[in-house]
């Protein structure tokens, strides 16, 4: 699954077709208070990504894999210290994964049920909704998704860090391109 496109079916009256994930703009991003003050923003490099449609344009199944040796910050220091031992432990968690569906819709959008693998599993709703800030730049050939979620990161097995210096709820976006293909 580390290929650059993932096929997909996204199949709807008006829109029939063959769609991939583009994952050169497919993007995983999360946000986590730090020591009560500021909030820490980084990304988690999307490696792997298949969404599957029904005929009816329904969202069915989901299924991503994240790369946390990837991590970045835009602090160094910080980015290997969440890559070491005591947080994601990568060299032991190389692939965080998701796998959901189906979707239950709702006005503008989503919730599709979930789990979550990082050190340990979790149950994870994610709200999926069109993107509304033009990613998708109003091309014909691409639809833009945006899927969010907030976690206890300690049901993940991120348990060492203390809830006084790191926040234990973090805030989790997928912004998910799709292109035509065929």
């Amino acid at each position: 699954m580390g290929t650059q496109d993932q096929s997909v079916s996204y199949q709807t009256p008006t829109e029939s077709g063959s769609w991939a994930v583009d994952l050169t703009r497919t993007t995983a991003s999360f946000a986590v208070g730090e020591f009560g003050l500021r909030t820490v923003r980084g990304t988690v490099p999307v490696t792997a990504a298949a969404l599957e449609f029904e005929a009816s344009g329904r969202l069915i199944r989901v299924s991503a894999e994240l790369d946390p040796a990837g991590v970045r910050t835009g602090n160094p220091k910080r980015d290997r210290d969440l890559q070491g031992p005591t947080f994601f432990a990568t060299e032991q968690h190389p692939r965080w994964t998701f796998r959901g569906g189906p979707a239950d819709p709702f006005e503008g959008g989503g919730m599709i049920n979930g789990e979550l693998t990082v050190r340990d599993s979790v149950d994870v709703a994610l709200e999926v909704r069109p993107a509304s800030d033009g990613s998708d730049d109003g091309a014909a050939d691409a639809r833009v998704m945006t899927a969010t979620a907030d976690l206890d990161r300690r049901d993940a097995g991120l348990r060492k860090a203390p809830g006084a210096l790191i926040s234990h709820r973090i805030r989790i976006k997928l912004t998910v391109t799709l292109r035509r293909v065929g």
